[in-house]
């Protein structure tokens, strides 16, 4: 995990710009957020002192934030700082962003992020009010970088709005509904051009911080298992035992969310997905435990017939098959994996 240190003062103003920085004060009830989903993201931010209300004991959340006070947000909520860095002249934040002002609010934060956070072009305007998707696009790669997260290809979900989304941050997009950061509203839709509330960006920084925590018990967690797949010889295609073994020093117990205990998926050459086993089968929905002794293990025995996923008989080639489990262990989700290549030749 990222060791993070905490930025002990900033520069701020009284009014909503910079309304995203530390608050020196004792927690506050806000008058105007009672009712509001994103009621906890907003509190539990403002304990931590990542964001301040606007006087009054109001928060404004339906007030829309700068690309600043982004900016601004980012930083306090990643906790970064320049503590670990030498400056052979002082810098500024026209160093790093051409639109800054150097004398601004947020100069310490431009600054910060040039130096530890340099996902945002150097020609943003501070002062431009931010979308949706734009919000979304920096908050993830912020996410991916400062928890060193491996690159990804996800398989993109269906949105209702696709065709506004501005095609440079569509990827992000895709990324953070498969992290499970942003989710679409009940028509489809995320909304990409709406400018982002206050409320709204609290909610998605809280949801990133979770989405942090549970990979950090995960993989904790993942310590505990061993995943392993093997060829087992058989007559009608290709067979594959997945064994998942408990090497910790305690029974475990695993609890599954349908009848669904595992999948496989099939690459061709090409790396494309051709054949997903679960696609065509339907799972009861209920709940599952199973308990794993210490040093025990559970296998699962499935066989490819060598066709895609329309039951076309693939071409001679060498494949990956990709078979995982998933469920859930002590309040985190987890899924354990493993590859083999096969050579086929018809």
């Amino acid at each position: 995990m990222k060791k993070r240190s905490r930025i002990l003062a900033f520069f701020m103003v009284v009014v909503l710009m910079g309304s995203f920085g530390f608050d020196t004060h004792g927690a506050t009830i806000f008058k105007d957020i009672e009712g509001l989903k994103e009621r906890e993201a907003i509190i539990y931010l403002h304990s931590k002192g990542y964001v301040n209300g606007v006087g009054n004991e109001l928060f404004a959340p339906n007030a829309t934030i700068t690309t600043a006070q982004a900016v601004q947000l980012m930083v306090n909520f990643m906790e970064l700082n320049l503590n670990d860095v030498r400056f052979i002249k002082a810098p500024l934040a026209t160093d790093y962003f051409d639109k800054a002002n150097n004398s601004a609010w947020y100069k310490d934060a431009f600054i910060i992020t040039g130096v530890k956070n340099p996902v945002f072009p150097s020609n943003i305007n501070p002062n431009q009010p931010m979308t949706t998707e734009a919000f979304i696009h920096y908050l993830i790669l912020t996410l991916e970088l400062q928890y060193d997260l491996p690159m990804i290809k996800v398989l993109p979900q269906s949105i209702n709005d696709n065709q506004a989304i501005n095609p440079s941050y569509s990827g992000a997009i895709q990324r953070a509904l498969y992290y499970g950061i942003v989710t679409l509203d009940q028509q489809g839709n995320i909304h990409p051009n709406r400018l982002i509330t206050r409320a709204r960006a609290a909610e998605l920084v809280k949801n990133v911080m979770d989405y942090n925590d549970a990979r950090e018990r995960s993989i904790e967690n993942t310590l505990k298992f061993e995943a392993t797949l093997e060829n087992i010889p058989r007559d009608d295609g290709y067979g594959m035992q997945f064994r998942l073994t408990n090497v910790s020093n305690k029974d475990v117990l695993l609890t599954y969310s349908s009848g669904q205990k595992y999948d496989y998926k099939v690459y061709d050459p090409n790396g494309k997905m051709i054949y997903q086993w679960s696609k065509d089968k339907f799972f009861t929905m209920a709940l599952v435990d199973q308990v794993v002794k210490s040093g025990a293990f559970i296998t699962f025995d499935e066989v490819w017939t060598y066709v895609n996923d329309e039951g076309v008989k693939v071409p001679d080639g060498v494949y990956k098959i990709v078979f995982e489990t998933m469920f859930n262990y002590e309040d985190a989700f987890m899924t354990l994996s493993d590859t083999i290549y096969i050579d086929h030749k018809k």
